[in-house]
């Protein structure tokens, strides 16, 4: 028997939710809702009270502590965009919305968890993505907090995900072309569109007043439906409504006809059986929505906890690599050591025979001096002024050692089986721009990485960076700056 718990977390009140599934039945077993104390006007919760409510609670309530619990952001936590894009490899967009929306979400890139939950086409050549976002930071602090009661978060998405799988159990959604899910209470007000079972629009209204509320929902539901009509999908003909009993009364009551959509109370135990021995609550049809995702294993819902343990384990892996190389890097640098003073001592030994054949040596050597008075002297006046000759010879070609020495370096990192097209080499005292065509954006990563860790390289930097939407390729250029006294 499938087990899962559900937590929704706002400033306001704190709902769980034990859902079962057997034989294809749902079991609400156990449900609490806690308000929380001392509450502002702002979004911020209070987290060490989360923490001790929900610790008190599950051990008060006798909640199954081995249940995998979901949890959604707390309110306004998450963030939404709309990305609209001409490339079709699932792989080019995961690896390039997070660099595209940087300056979309105010979050610092560092700190910066996307995960995309749907996508549309909108037109042959075009797609529209629905990108949510939230602070690695907050992610894992929440995350925190659900382990430290005991229990073990296993998913983290946003209200909407569970507004809609909560609706979609207990009214049938999978019949509907579209639809609307709007949730209102003390603290929030939630509007999401959905279209053949993803979705493509949320919108997050702040600081509703009661007497407002009607008029401000019918301006937000015109403009997104405005932003997310075409030719291919009819407008919602339903809208699902949950949330404080009275305001929910009043919106179905007050909400003008123009909007052309049939307002239905969305009822999160039509088909769910309550055993909980509370009284129903409408606090709790969050908390039963992220209950369902975990019983459901819905697959079309934000899951930033395993967005963010995906990011990680990519940046573990190019560790690895980098790690790798090194060690390779350093066997081969003992292997030049052990070969080097090998030759020496080989050399050495050559040195003993020599000296035996000085005198033949400096005949063969010096034919031109008929007068030999000390085979020793004389060599090593002959050595000094050859050595002169020579200083005389390196000073002229010095100059020339730095670049030979830099395109050396660069031919030994970038080697055949990177597969990168060279389109152009620039030299300068100092720095080298590098210009060519690369496979995808993991090889030019790896390759900029490899320069990094090249001794001779001061700094390696990426001047110039496209990507070919036909072809994938990626053409860029590189600004590799060094010290021409090393």
């Amino acid at each position: 028997m499938k087990r899962t718990i559900g937590i929704d977390i706002n400033k306001y009140y704190i709902s769980l939710a034990q859902l079962c599934c057997k034989r294809g039945r749902y079991y609400l077993e156990k449900s609490h809702v806690h308000r929380m104390s001392d509450s502002d006007s702002s979004n911020h919760v209070n987290t060490e009270q989360v923490h001790a409510i929900i610790k008190n609670t599950i051990t008060n309530e006798n909640f199954d502590f081995k249940a995998p619990v979901i949890i959604s952001m707390p309110y306004g936590r998450v963030f939404f965009h709309n990305f609209k894009t001409e490339f079709s490899s699932d792989k080019d967009i995961e690896r390039l919305i997070k660099y595209e929306l940087e300056d979309d979400f105010p979050i610092s890139f560092d700190d910066l968890v996307t995960n995309i939950c749907s996508s549309r086409n909108i037109n042959e050549s075009q797609k529209e993505l629905l990108v949510g976002a939230v602070k690695r930071s907050e992610l894992q602090n929440w995350t925190q907090i659900i382990n430290e009661t005991g229990l073990s978060c296993s998913l983290v998405t946003s209200e909407i995900s569970a507004l809609y799988d909560a609706a979609k159990l207990n009214h049938d959604l999978a019949t509907e072309d579209s639809s609307i899910i709007m949730h209102v209470d003390s603290s929030r007000a939630i509007l999401g569109v959905y279209q053949k079972d993803s979705l493509i629009s949320v919108r997050y209204i702040d600081n509703i007043k009661t007497d407002e509320m009607v008029s401000l929902l019918e301006q937000e539901i015109t403009l997104t439906l405005k932003a997310v009509s075409d030719t291919k999908n009819p407008l919602p003909s339903k809208i699902f409504l949950s949330g404080n009993h009275n305001l929910v009364l009043n919106i179905k009551k007050k909400l003008p006809k123009e909007i052309n959509s049939e307002i239905v109370i969305s009822d999160p135990f039509i088909k769910i059986i309550d055993k909980s021995e509370q009284k129903k609550n409408n606090k709790l049809v969050i908390a039963i929505g992220l209950a369902l995702i975990g019983l459901e294993q819905s697959k079309n819902v934000f899951n930033f906890l395993a967005a963010d343990k995906a990011e990680a384990v990519q940046v573990n892996e190019t560790k690895r690599n980098v790690l790798s190389f090194a060690v390779l890097a350093v066997a081969f640098a003992a292997l030049l050591l052990v070969n080097f003073f090998s030759q020496l001592k080989g050399l050495e030994k050559e040195n003993e025979s020599l000296e035996k054949q000085i005198r033949d040596v400096f005949v063969k050597t010096l034919p031109e001096e008929k007068k030999i008075v000390n085979e020793l002297a004389q060599m090593n006046d002959k050595y000094i002024q050859l050595e002169k000759e020579y200083n005389v010879i390196a000073s002229e070609t010095v100059s020339r050692v730095p670049a030979i020495k830099i395109l050396n370096n660069i031919s030994q990192t970038i080697t055949p089986d990177l597969h990168i097209g060279v389109t152009g080499i620039s030299m300068t005292p100092g720095s080298v721009l590098f210009s060519g065509i690369a496979a995808d954006f993991e090889t030019l990563d790896n390759i900029v990485e490899m320069l990094q860790e090249t001794k001779d390289f001061d700094s390696v930097e990426i001047q110039n960076v496209d990507l070919n939407p036909k072809s994938s390729n990626v053409p860029f250029s590189l600004l590799i700056k060094f010290d021409m006294d090393n």
